[in-house]
């Protein structure tokens, strides 16, 4: 996205076309759009567009951008000292109110890259959260292997998820997520039992 001052007008422009786009993703493949009908469909001009945006991909990065920033800030810490249970339901939470523009994202070309960027966030912040919360050092390696079974199982989870329509409650999911992960990161990291 081009950079510049982020007044209201601007702000505004910048939702006008991202609800455009995900509004037209609902309909159309992303590859058959474009950046005339996102145009059409928010009332921005051409050059108002262009004072924004480099191309459609730019508008769509962007939005891209927006959604994994924001499932990545909703990582809440967790209860235990432990670091335990993993802090997973806010995600899940977030996901189900936002399911519209993460099915609109998720879909068709841009699946892919989307899943990929939100793994390599949900890794780092993961490995955020035990370096914070565990008690005692553990080895790095075992937290990077660790970090990264943990974020492929969610990630696993999360895409069969909202491809299924969300058939379970946010709380359900973590529940599976837990009962999946815990056991495993425990016996790795020499966590503590509750």
């Amino acid at each position: 996205m081009k950079t510049q001052k982020q007044d209201r007008r601007s702000q505004r422009t910048h939702q006008l076309l991202a609800a455009a786009l995900v509004d037209l993703l609902h309909e159309r493949r992303y590859g058959e759009l474009t950046v005339q009908d996102i145009l059409d469909r928010a009332n921005v001009g051409r050059t108002t567009f262009y004072a924004h945006y480099w191309d459609k991909d730019d508008l769509l990065a962007s939005e891209m951008e927006r959604v994994i920033a924001l499932l990545c800030n909703h990582i809440a810490p967790s209860n235990g000292a432990d670091g335990l249970p993993l802090p997973s339901l806010a995600m899940f939470r977030h996901v189900a109110e936002s399911a519209a523009l993460i099915r609109a994202l998720t879909s068709g070309q841009a699946m892919a890259l989307i899943w990929t960027t939100v793994q390599s966030c949900l890794r780092e912040e993961f490995i955020q959260h035990f370096h914070q919360r565990l008690s005692s050092p553990v080895d790095e390696m075992a937290l990077r292997v660790t970090a990264q079974a943990v974020v492929g199982t969610f990630i696993t989870l999360l895409q069969w998820w909202v491809e299924q329509e969300m058939p379970l409650s946010p709380e359900t999911m973590d529940a599976y997520f837990q009962r999946l992960t815990l056991p495993g990161v425990r016996a790795v990291l020499g966590a503590a039992n509750d």
